[in-house]
């Protein structure tokens, strides 16, 4: 049992070092692109908390992405919300901030920030 919290330990640990190196990439190298959305997706799905008397159909969004790193194309899918996702339609021009040596490592720039 022991060995088995160990390589769960250590596991944790591996996923948490990649996204604060992911992170500080990001932060210290990230520049702006444009990019546009090339698709929209919905997903409904029925959830079920075992915990509480909560359950129902849960809605997830998500917007589908492409920019330019150079001459190499890449695409971001973000989950987004109801809001945002009714506002983008398939070729609406976004602002991509990403680390240029980890593309994949990306995010959209969304203007002006949402409320906390």
């Amino acid at each position: 049992m022991s060995i088995v919290l160990v390589i769960v330990g250590l596991m944790v640990a591996l996923a948490t070092i990649k996204g604060w190196r992911d992170w500080r990439l990001f932060r210290d190298t990230a520049v702006e692109s444009s990019g546009k959305a090339v698709q929209r997706m919905h997903t409904n799905y029925y959830a079920r908390d075992s915990d509480t008397a909560d359950s129902g159909w849960m809605d997830e969004y998500y917007l589908l992405v492409q920019f330019m790193n150079g001459q190499t194309p890449i695409r971001l899918m973000e989950h987004v919300d109801e809001t945002r996702y009714a506002a983008m339609w398939e070729g609406t021009t976004l602002v991509i901030r990403f680390a240029p040596s980890t593309p994949g490592v990306a995010r959209i720039q969304w203007e002006p920030e949402p409320p906390d």
